[in-house]
């Protein structure tokens, strides 16, 4: 079990509109947010691994601006996540992964930032490594998004994938 119990983020971005006047638009993000999560790994053969894992978190997040950049709104949520997955290790150099899995975000507001994202999906993955510290990791994901929001006309529906291919090194 892993309980984290405070994690700060701050982002910023800074935007300047390329005219005859210059303009300096900021955006910093604050946040904090709890988390608590549990996850389990067994083996179910010689060369196979199943596992799930629960994450739970409650966040709050500030927006700080300087000039026109963002009109943010503070905002609270509650995010939920949900994952089952299958490894598959034919050698030492090479994994399969699969999974379905299930997110969601509850925003706790009671203007525009009122609503529900739920993302299920599956995804998979697979890894190659050249050596301790170099691996090729390449992956798919297709995901179903469902996006409820204050307003009932803000419903949003739709399907999504995303591919791709990465060279890690690692250092330590």
């Amino acid at each position: 079990m892993r309980i984290i119990i405070l994690d700060y983020i701050n982002r910023f971005n800074k935007l300047t509109q390329a005219s005859v006047t210059k303009t300096r638009d900021e955006l910093s993000e604050y946040g904090v947010s709890f988390n608590a999560g549990f996850r389990s790994t067994w083996i179910s053969g010689l060369k196979w691994q199943k596992g799930y894992n629960v994450n739970a978190s409650f966040n709050i997040f500030k927006y700080d601006t300087v000039g026109s950049y963002y009109s943010g709104y503070d905002y609270k949520s509650l995010e939920g996540k949900a994952n089952y997955y299958m490894l598959y290790i034919p050698n030492t150099r090479t994994e399969f992964r699969g999974s379905a899995y299930v997110n969601m975000i509850k925003y706790l507001s009671d203007d525009y930032n009122d609503r529900l994202i739920l993302n299920p999906g599956v995804s998979g993955s697979c890894n190659y490594y050249f050596s301790e510290k170099l691996r090729l990791g390449v992956g798919a994901n297709v995901f179903y998004s469902f996006n409820k929001g204050y307003d009932p006309t803000s419903t949003g529906k739709g399907i999504g994938y995303s591919l791709s291919a990465t060279l890690y090194y690692y250092i330590f």
